[in-house]
Protein backbone atom coordinates (compact mmCIF):
# COMPACT_ATOMS: atom_id res chain seq x y z
CA UNK A 1 0.00 0.00 0.00
CA UNK A 2 1.27 3.32 -1.38
CA UNK A 3 2.68 6.06 1.75
CA UNK A 4 3.71 8.27 -0.21
CA UNK A 5 0.48 9.00 -3.19
CA UNK A 6 -0.61 12.65 -3.05
CA UNK A 7 -3.71 14.05 -3.93
CA UNK A 8 -4.91 17.88 -5.28
CA UNK A 9 -5.79 19.78 -2.34
CA UNK A 10 -9.57 20.13 -3.74
CA UNK A 11 -9.77 16.97 -5.97
CA UNK A 12 -13.03 16.17 -7.92
CA UNK A 13 -15.02 13.68 -5.98
CA UNK A 14 -14.82 10.47 -8.51
CA UNK A 15 -17.20 7.57 -9.45
CA UNK A 16 -15.45 4.17 -9.29
CA UNK A 17 -15.99 0.37 -8.71
CA UNK A 18 -16.81 -0.90 -5.54
CA UNK A 19 -13.19 -2.52 -5.00
CA UNK A 20 -11.29 0.58 -6.78
CA UNK A 21 -13.67 2.76 -4.49
CA UNK A 22 -12.30 0.74 -1.50
CA UNK A 23 -8.46 1.15 -2.32
CA UNK A 24 -8.49 4.67 -2.81
CA UNK A 25 -10.04 5.56 0.65
CA UNK A 26 -7.31 2.73 2.45
CA UNK A 27 -4.80 4.31 0.36
CA UNK A 28 -5.88 7.74 1.36
CA UNK A 29 -5.97 6.68 5.09
CA UNK A 30 -2.61 5.98 5.19
CA UNK A 31 -1.66 8.92 3.58
CA UNK A 32 -3.73 11.05 6.20
CA UNK A 33 -1.87 9.25 9.07
CA UNK A 34 1.87 9.37 6.94
CA UNK A 35 1.22 12.99 6.47
CA UNK A 36 -0.60 14.37 9.76
CA UNK A 37 -0.71 11.42 12.10
CA UNK A 38 -3.33 9.44 13.63
CA UNK A 39 -5.12 12.26 15.35
CA UNK A 40 -6.15 13.88 11.71
CA UNK A 41 -7.52 10.61 10.66
CA UNK A 42 -11.34 11.05 9.92
CA UNK A 43 -13.71 9.73 6.97
CA UNK A 44 -14.02 13.60 6.15
CA UNK A 45 -10.40 13.91 5.97
CA UNK A 46 -9.81 10.28 3.88
CA UNK A 47 -12.29 11.66 1.67
CA UNK A 48 -11.02 15.10 0.72
CA UNK A 49 -7.59 13.47 0.28
CA UNK A 50 -8.28 10.37 -1.62
CA UNK A 51 -11.02 12.26 -4.07
CA UNK A 52 -13.62 10.26 -3.11
CA UNK A 53 -17.49 11.32 -2.25
CA UNK A 54 -17.80 12.33 1.16
CA UNK A 55 -20.05 9.72 1.89
CA UNK A 56 -18.09 6.82 0.60
CA UNK A 57 -15.69 5.65 3.65
CA UNK A 58 -18.69 5.23 5.82
CA UNK A 59 -20.70 3.33 3.49
CA UNK A 60 -17.79 1.37 2.99
CA UNK A 61 -16.32 1.06 6.26
CA UNK A 62 -19.38 2.10 8.86
CA UNK A 63 -17.13 3.99 10.92
CA UNK A 64 -12.91 5.65 11.03
CA UNK A 65 -12.06 1.90 13.43
CA UNK A 66 -13.90 0.32 10.83
CA UNK A 67 -11.20 1.39 8.31
CA UNK A 68 -8.50 1.31 10.48
CA UNK A 69 -9.40 -2.55 11.35
CA UNK A 70 -9.68 -2.80 7.51
CA UNK A 71 -5.90 -1.48 7.41
CA UNK A 72 -4.32 -3.10 10.18
CA UNK A 73 -5.65 -6.31 8.68
CA UNK A 74 -4.02 -6.02 5.83
CA UNK A 75 -0.80 -4.77 7.11
CA UNK A 76 -0.56 -7.62 9.18
CA UNK A 77 -1.67 -10.27 6.41
CA UNK A 78 1.44 -8.39 4.58
CA UNK A 79 3.62 -8.86 7.66
CA UNK A 80 2.45 -12.37 7.85
CA UNK A 81 3.80 -12.51 4.28
CA UNK A 82 7.08 -10.39 4.60
CA UNK A 83 8.35 -13.15 7.85
CA UNK A 84 7.37 -16.23 5.59
CA UNK A 85 9.05 -15.28 2.58
CA UNK A 86 11.70 -14.32 4.67
CA UNK A 87 12.36 -17.76 6.10
CA UNK A 88 11.33 -19.84 3.01
CA UNK A 89 15.41 -20.28 2.51
CA UNK A 90 16.16 -21.31 5.87
CA UNK A 91 15.60 -24.76 6.47
CA UNK A 92 12.98 -26.48 9.41
CA UNK A 93 16.53 -27.38 11.61
CA UNK A 94 17.81 -24.07 11.71
CA UNK A 95 15.20 -22.43 14.23
CA UNK A 96 17.64 -19.64 15.25
CA UNK A 97 18.00 -18.44 11.54
CA UNK A 98 14.31 -18.87 11.52
CA UNK A 99 13.95 -16.44 14.37
CA UNK A 100 16.97 -14.05 13.02
CA UNK A 101 15.12 -14.08 9.53
CA UNK A 102 11.27 -13.22 10.98
CA UNK A 103 13.09 -10.27 13.24
CA UNK A 104 15.07 -8.52 10.18
CA UNK A 105 11.75 -9.18 7.84
CA UNK A 106 9.86 -7.63 10.97
CA UNK A 107 11.80 -4.39 11.94
CA UNK A 108 12.01 -4.08 7.73
CA UNK A 109 8.54 -3.85 7.28
CA UNK A 110 7.91 -1.53 9.95
CA UNK A 111 10.68 0.49 8.30
CA UNK A 112 9.01 1.01 5.13
CA UNK A 113 5.47 0.78 6.20
CA UNK A 114 5.72 3.78 9.35
CA UNK A 115 1.84 4.61 8.71
CA UNK A 116 -0.03 1.35 8.22
CA UNK A 117 2.47 -0.01 10.69
CA UNK A 118 0.89 2.85 13.11
CA UNK A 119 -2.47 1.84 12.11
CA UNK A 120 -1.76 -1.92 13.08
CA UNK A 121 -0.53 -1.26 16.30
CA UNK A 122 -2.97 1.41 17.26
CA UNK A 123 -6.00 -0.66 16.18
CA UNK A 124 -7.86 -3.22 18.55
CA UNK A 125 -8.03 -6.93 17.00
CA UNK A 126 -10.41 -7.85 20.10
CA UNK A 127 -12.75 -5.04 19.85
CA UNK A 128 -13.29 -6.01 16.32
CA UNK A 129 -15.26 -9.36 17.46
CA UNK A 130 -13.76 -12.94 18.10
CA UNK A 131 -14.54 -13.78 14.53
CA UNK A 132 -13.09 -10.77 12.60
CA UNK A 133 -10.12 -10.12 10.00
CA UNK A 134 -8.41 -8.01 12.27
CA UNK A 135 -7.91 -10.76 15.18
CA UNK A 136 -7.12 -13.62 12.58
CA UNK A 137 -4.99 -11.76 10.35
CA UNK A 138 -2.76 -10.49 13.25
CA UNK A 139 -3.11 -14.41 15.49
CA UNK A 140 -1.46 -15.53 11.92
CA UNK A 141 1.48 -13.46 12.79
CA UNK A 142 1.50 -14.40 16.58
CA UNK A 143 0.99 -17.99 15.71
CA UNK A 144 3.99 -17.88 13.11
CA UNK A 145 6.29 -16.99 16.53
CA UNK A 146 5.14 -19.18 18.45
CA UNK A 147 5.61 -22.14 15.71
CA UNK A 148 9.18 -20.90 15.83
CA UNK A 149 9.67 -21.19 19.29
CA UNK A 150 7.73 -24.91 18.81
CA UNK A 151 10.42 -25.38 16.35
CA UNK A 152 13.19 -24.86 18.79
CA UNK A 153 11.84 -26.58 21.04
CA UNK A 154 11.77 -29.75 19.11
CA UNK A 155 14.99 -29.35 18.33
CA UNK A 156 16.28 -29.08 21.77
CA UNK A 157 17.64 -25.87 21.02
CA UNK A 158 15.31 -23.28 23.22
CA UNK A 159 14.28 -23.29 26.39
CA UNK A 160 10.87 -25.77 27.35
CA UNK A 161 9.40 -22.44 28.32
CA UNK A 162 5.62 -22.02 27.44
CA UNK A 163 6.28 -21.15 23.44
CA UNK A 164 3.99 -18.49 23.59
CA UNK A 165 4.98 -16.55 26.68
CA UNK A 166 8.52 -16.55 24.14
CA UNK A 167 6.51 -15.39 21.56
CA UNK A 168 5.31 -12.37 23.35
CA UNK A 169 8.36 -11.88 24.18
CA UNK A 170 9.69 -11.52 20.66
CA UNK A 171 6.36 -9.54 19.46
CA UNK A 172 7.39 -7.08 22.58
CA UNK A 173 10.62 -6.63 21.79
CA UNK A 174 10.00 -6.39 17.98
CA UNK A 175 7.09 -3.98 18.25
CA UNK A 176 9.42 -1.96 20.76
CA UNK A 177 12.21 -1.66 18.15
CA UNK A 178 10.26 -1.22 15.31
CA UNK A 179 7.97 1.78 16.70
CA UNK A 180 11.75 3.60 18.53
CA UNK A 181 12.77 3.01 14.63
CA UNK A 182 9.85 4.58 12.94
CA UNK A 183 10.01 7.74 15.38
CA UNK A 184 13.35 8.29 14.87
CA UNK A 185 14.14 8.01 18.54
CA UNK A 186 17.49 5.75 18.23
CA UNK A 187 19.65 8.82 17.07
CA UNK A 188 19.33 10.25 20.49
CA UNK A 189 20.32 6.88 22.20
CA UNK A 190 24.12 7.42 20.73
CA UNK A 191 23.79 4.26 18.57
CA UNK A 192 26.40 3.44 15.63
CA UNK A 193 23.42 2.64 13.51
CA UNK A 194 19.79 3.08 13.02
CA UNK A 195 19.55 0.26 10.10
CA UNK A 196 16.79 -1.70 10.45
CA UNK A 197 18.09 -5.15 8.81
CA UNK A 198 21.54 -4.39 11.25
CA UNK A 199 19.15 -3.67 14.63
CA UNK A 200 16.65 -6.21 13.59
CA UNK A 201 19.29 -9.04 13.48
CA UNK A 202 21.27 -7.78 17.02
CA UNK A 203 17.69 -7.79 18.60
CA UNK A 204 17.13 -11.47 17.15
CA UNK A 205 20.46 -12.36 18.52
CA UNK A 206 19.88 -11.24 21.77
CA UNK A 207 16.65 -12.88 22.42
CA UNK A 208 17.88 -16.22 21.39
CA UNK A 209 20.53 -15.69 23.76
CA UNK A 210 17.87 -15.93 26.46
CA UNK A 211 15.81 -18.75 24.45
CA UNK A 212 18.81 -21.08 24.32
CA UNK A 213 18.55 -23.99 26.41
Amino acid sequence: MSQTQSYSTHPTPVAAPHEDLRRAVMTGAVDVVAQAGLDALTLREVARRSGVPNTAPARLFRNRDGLMAAVAEEGFLTLFATIDGAVATVPANDPRGRVSAAAVAWTAFASSHTAQYRMMMASNPLSAGPGSGLLRSAMLVFGRLVRFVEQGQAAAKFRTWPAQEQALVMWATLHGLSLLLIDGQLEALGLSTTDATRLGSLVAERVLQGLSA
